[in-house]
């Protein structure tokens, strides 16, 4: 598909948000060698440079977003000043806070992720799928689960909480395989007394949280560009989101928030809890 619009880091010079966040982090309580986790939104083609500059020895870059031009950083306290203000080619930082689903859950049945989706869609039966005449769901959650109730339903999964590679699908959690019912159950464990919302979709999992339904801001990210990028490889017209964390800085400079901009802004319905 086409590339999406790049996703753009606030920077204390570009709005409040970036600001309040890095001031925030400074002032809290903890000592100066605490490791903080931050995406440090970056100039375009200064990649190499953030991270010769600015990462110390004992700093760790976990992640580099290329389309989001962010690096995932675990870094001191001490040092957070000095990468996200005083370096030039850095526009600013963002907190790359937890999110979780909030919901209390019994782990299903899982498969291990060891096959590539085109055994996937050997093993379920899914036949090739007609974009005339289907939805293509991405559920960016805890994964879904290989349960009869989606057997006729699931298409793909991708797991990105190890770097958005393809697997069976599997959930440790539960949540995922919840929403995933909500959406297109097809009532088979249940006798069809329990029914998903609709028929005639594919489910595309996108799993960026762990097994305790908690994952990383900048995995859900990823996930996010990663279904609009792919958007018309894999069909997907709607993309579901029931996580969050709290509002940590304003909608303008928010990443999370400007990566769903991007996808809306690619044709794709993003529905959010």
């Amino acid at each position: 598909g086409a590339p999406a619009p790049h996703t753009r880091l606030p920077g204390p010079g570009r709005g409040q948000g970036g600001k309040r966040d890095l001031q925030g982090a400074l002032k809290g309580t903890g000592r100066a060698t605490d490791r903080l986790r931050d995406m440090e939104g970056y100039e375009s083609g200064a990649s190499a440079r953030v991270k010769a500059r600015g990462l110390g020895p004992v700093d760790h870059n976990t992640k580099d977003t290329r389309r989001s031009r962010a690096l995932v950083v675990e870094l001191r306290r001490s040092k957070l000043a000095e990468l996200c203000v005083r370096n030039a080619d850095v526009d600013g930082c963002s907190d790359d806070a937890k999110v979780k689903t909030d919901a209390d859950t019994t782990p299903p049945t899982t498969v291990e992720p060891v096959y590539d989706g085109q055994h996937l869609r050997e093993t379920l039966g899914i036949q090739p799928w007609d974009s005339a005449y289907s939805v293509g769901v991405a559920i960016i959650d805890s994964g879904i689960a290989a349960s009869p109730d989606l057997s006729d339903s699931l298409y793909a999964f991708y797991d990105f909480t190890q770097g958005g590679i393809e697997t069976m699908p599997y959930d440790g959690y539960g949540h995922g395989t919840h929403i995933a019912g909500l959406i297109a159950g097809n009532g088979y464990l249940s006798g069809g007394k329990y029914v998903g919302v609709t028929n005639g979709v594919r489910l595309i999992g996108l799993k960026a949280l762990d097994a305790q339904g908690q994952g990383y801001t900048s995995d859900v990210i990823a996930a996010i560009e990663f279904a609009t990028v792919n958007k018309a490889a894999l069909g997907i017209d709607v993309i579901n989101l029931s996580l969050g964390h709290p509002i940590l800085e304003s909608p303008a400079t928010d990443p999370l928030v400007q990566a769903v901009e991007s996808a809306v802004a690619a044709g794709i319905v993003v529905v959010a809890s």
